[in-house]
């Protein structure tokens, strides 16, 4: 069975995504930096439940988790995006200007997921 067919019925690659991103979880309790690094790693994942375990993940070590995001939105990490959604779903209001300037971004991607998060924010 190919590795797409395994993932997309939740078989052994969809646990040991799930089981990587929960070792990495449980790292980040030790060694924040480095567990949340896995996490956001994992974001790049070509299977889904890896993805969505570490999404999950990062907005459950919140706050521990924040200073490494918003370090990898300034170095332009490739899922930024998605960084910063995880951000606007953490609630806290203390991120609205790294969310407006963010907004202003020229990629599309970016600017869209900041506006998004700032609205979720404000309501």
């Amino acid at each position: 069975m190919t590795e797409e067919r395994l993932e997309s019925k939740g078989g052994v690659l969809g646990v040991a995504g799930v089981a990587e991103a929960l070792g990495s979880y449980a790292l980040a309790h030790i060694a924040p930096d480095l567990g949340t690094g896995r996490l956001i790693a994992a974001l790049g994942s070509a299977y889904e439940s890896r993805r969505t375990a570490a999404y999950m993940a990062l907005v459950k070590l919140a706050p521990r988790s924040v200073p490494r995001l918003l370090a990898e939105i300034d170095r332009g990490h490739p899922e930024t995006a998605t960084l910063v959604e995880i951000l606007g779903g953490l609630g806290d209001p203390a991120l609205l200007p790294k969310l407006e300037e963010l907004a202003g971004s020229e990629q599309p991607e970016i600017a869209g997921a900041a506006t998004d998060a700032i609205a979720l924010l404000r309501d």
